[in-house]
């Protein structure tokens, strides 16, 4: 009894230490200031929305986002093709839904989507990255979040960059996988095409097409992704 109770320890010490956040280790040569991903201002984005649930068909849908950098105010509105307000909600220091329809009114939808949408718009708040390389070469900036929250972005291979959220654990949480889009001339990159997949056994995958992003604080032209 004794013994298989030392192996079960043995066993939970081993996938602790697997668990781990993967190492990050100096590079010499990385820049000390990471590139900025996010739009910085006011802003309003249209996205055409494809949403996998676990377990589910996919769903189409369109998002119009409005959000400034500044005051870190969120207005989101999720709408059918044909323009029906599925859900509406604004977020600054706390979350206000405007309207829901079934399935949008399951508790903790809107305190889910504010936090995916945080996570695709808006920078960690007052945090300085630290630059340094993965185990396998991997250049990355490292932003630590309060509650024991890690954010790894990175460049990839076809131009675009990858944000990847951890929780202590070796496997991120989630990912964000973006495209860039060559015709964006803004203060910051705006992708044309984004990823976004929730990891586990209750994970999804939201699919964003940008179709408009325009500023909000100066009437000028807006940008058009043509995919």
């Amino acid at each position: 009894m004794k013994s298989a109770i030392s192996l079960l320890l043995l066993g939970l010490c081993l996938i602790a230490g697997c668990a781990r956040l993967p190492r990050l280790s100096s590079l010499d040569g990385v820049p000390a200031d990471c590139p900025g991903i996010w739009a910085r201002g006011k802003w309003q984005f249209v996205h055409i929305i494809e949403a996998t649930p676990p377990g589910r068909s996919v769903t189409t849908m369109m998002g119009v986002v409005q959000v400034s950098s500044a005051t870190r105010h969120l207005h989101c509105v999720l709408l059918t093709l044909e323009g029906l307000v599925l859900f509406e909600a604004e977020c600054g220091p706390s979350v206000t839904v405007l309207r829901a329809l079934p399935p949008f009114d399951n508790k903790g939808f809107a305190q889910g989507l504010i936090d995916d949408i945080r996570l695709i718009f808006l920078a960690p708040e007052n945090i300085s990255p630290i630059a340094g390389a993965l185990d396998d070469g991997t250049v990355v900036c490292r932003y630590r979040l309060g509650g024991g929250e890690t954010r790894d972005l990175s460049a990839t291979s076809d131009g675009g960059w990858s944000l990847r959220c951890y929780r202590s654990a070796a496997r991120p949480e989630k990912t964000l996988i973006a495209q860039e889009n060559p015709a964006a001339d803004g203060p910051a990159p705006i992708p044309a095409h984004l990823t976004l997949t929730t990891h586990g056994m209750l994970g999804y995958t939201l699919t964003l097409t940008l179709v408009e992003a325009r500023p909000l604080t100066v009437p000028t032209a807006s940008h058009e992704a043509r995919p």
